[in-house]
């Protein structure tokens, strides 16, 4: 076997992780429930990317270099949390209207795609440099505590 072979076969044990987190961003974002969700979903992509580090990043660098299998791979870890907080931002969208909470003066539309994209971009790539982000001075706690905050903002019907 070759290195892109050890890859593939670590990568689908590291995709463990994917359904639980679809099942934490489905659930509600109001409150504080909904940031302790955050917190939750934060907690454990930083925990995910600490088991599985040394893969992810050799698939990642890979999936980035061109590697159409371990691409294909880690888009089908992504996806379904794209797909999950699309959904979200789409549900807090249709709230808002509904309660008539959306004020002329928002400045700005999220769009559920871009934004769903954005949402999982950051929570991979925060994971992943968290430890940098603690040399540079931050607290996992920190990072965490404003994950959950930021994560929050964007899934609920008052932003």
């Amino acid at each position: 076997k070759d290195v892109e072979d050890v890859v593939l076969h670590l990568g689908e044990q590291a995709r463990e992780a994917t359904p639980m987190l679809v099942e934490l961003i489905e659930g509600d974002w109001d409150g504080p429930e909904g940031h302790e969700r955050g917190r939750r979903i934060s907690n454990l992509v930083i925990d995910h990317w600490e088991k599985y580090q040394p893969v992810l990043r050799a698939r990642n660098n890979a999936s980035d270099e061109g590697n159409m299998l371990l691409r294909e791979q880690r888009m089908a870890g992504l996806m379904p949390l794209v797909a999950a907080f699309k959904a979200a931002i789409e549900r807090a969208d249709a709230k808002a209207a509904e309660e008539g909470t959306q004020s002329a003066e928002r400045l700005g539309r999220i769009d559920p795609l871009v934004g769903a994209t954005t949402l999982t971009s950051c929570l991979e790539r925060t994971s992943m440099y968290h430890s940098w982000i603690e040399e540079m001075g931050a607290t996992r706690d920190a990072l965490v505590e404003t994950t959950a905050t930021f994560l929050q903002s964007m899934l609920t019907s008052k932003r």
